[in-house]
Formats: structure tokens, sequence, C-alpha cells
């Protein structure tokens, strides 16, 4: 995964929207030495909701929901990211 992370960042911006705590995201990236390749991590603690973090982000990086897809593990980010028509694909 790491190296896929490398790859990708060295073409895309690469952020982070989740529920789970700024902290925890920072101590997960940290372990597999991927804090440079994410421009920004929208946490728990910032915006309630993934629709209004991802606005966020988008209004912040000056991005169209166009130029945007969602990574994500849950059919429930999918359909956020449907409500910002924001292009996402489903790994598990």
């Amino acid at each position: 995964m790491p190296k896929l992370i490398r790859n990708l960042a060295s073409d895309d911006l690469l952020s982070i929207v989740t529920s789970t705590e700024v902290k925890t995201v920072h101590s997960f990236l940290e372990r597999y030495t991927l804090p440079p390749y994410f421009s920004d991590v929208f946490a728990a603690e910032h915006h309630y909701g993934k629709v209004n973090k991802m606005e966020y982000l988008l209004k912040h990086k000056n991005m169209s929901t166009e130029e945007s897809l969602m990574v994500t593990d849950t059919v429930g980010d999918s359909r956020e990211a449907d409500k910002l028509t924001i292009r996402s694909v489903a790994i598990s």
C-alpha cells in the first residue's frame, strides 16, 4: 500500500476525509512513513459529516468535483460522494 500511495501522490493531490480522530490517522500515517504524501487530513475534529468536510476540502484546494475521486471502503461514503457528484471507488 505505501508504494501505491507514493505513486498516486506523484501525480495527484491526496487528502484524507475521515470520521476517525486526527491523532489516530497521524499515528497510522507515521507508522508507514506516509505523512508527506497527504496534503490534508480532515478528521473527526473538523466539520461535521463527510459532505461538509469534502465541500470544505474542494473549496480550500480550489478544486471542482469533476477533478475529484473518493476512494472508500463503505457504501455510505460512496453515497456521501454522490451527494456532491464526486466519483467514488469502493475497495475492500
